[in-house]
């Protein structure tokens, strides 16, 4: 802020003279508050005299107080945003499938949502039966909507091509 807005704000909040303000700015080395106390100090500033009135003001103070209640959220709220969230999870999992090819025939089609099921119910089982599937010649593919839009049959592929260079390796150091 410039020193001329300081001078013309704190004249505008004390009600003290322009040459007063730019007086106790230029002694408190233009730090706002520490001009209003050295006003007060020097008796310049006059306290305001109490009114009172019927009439409703609300004050910023109050404007920022109902914004910060509008903007919190109630438990229900926050419920009621998880279990929207779990239902277009729930719809987007039962849109698009994992599917498990051998030598180019599908052997189980899912939805997504199954799978996140399983995984979840029996992780450690079917992480390892995913694995060891890859060894023994199965593909993994992800088709749907939303699987579409995302690479991951590209990874998927990928899994499947390391698993093969591995298996390839093994058998060729039991040959040698």
């Amino acid at each position: 802020m410039e020193h001329l807005e300081m001078v013309e704000k704190l004249k505008e909040k004390t009600g003290v003279s322009y040459e007063d303000a730019k007086a106790a700015l230029t002694a408190c080395e233009w730090d706002m508050l520490d001009a209003i106390v050295y006003l007060e100090k020097l008796d310049k500033i006059k306290e305001p005299a109490a009114t009172y009135s019927t009439k409703y003001e609300q004050t910023e103070h109050f404007e920022q107080a109902t914004q910060a209640h509008s903007q919190k959220s109630t438990f229900s709220d926050v419920l009621n945003r998880f279990f929207s969230w779990c239902g277009t999870m729930i719809k987007k999992g039962n849109e698009n499938f994992f599917t498990i090819e051998k030598e180019g025939r599908q052997i189980v089609t899912m939805p997504v949502t199954i799978l996140v099921i399983i995984i979840v119910f029996a992780f450690w089982v079917v992480v390892p039966l995913l694995v060891v599937g890859l060894f023994l010649g199965f593909k993994y593919s992800f088709s749907g909507p939303v699987a579409n839009g995302i690479d991951l049959n590209n990874v998927m592929d990928k899994a499947s091509e390391a698993a093969e260079n591995i298996k390839r390796d093994f058998e060729k150091k039991d040959n040698e």
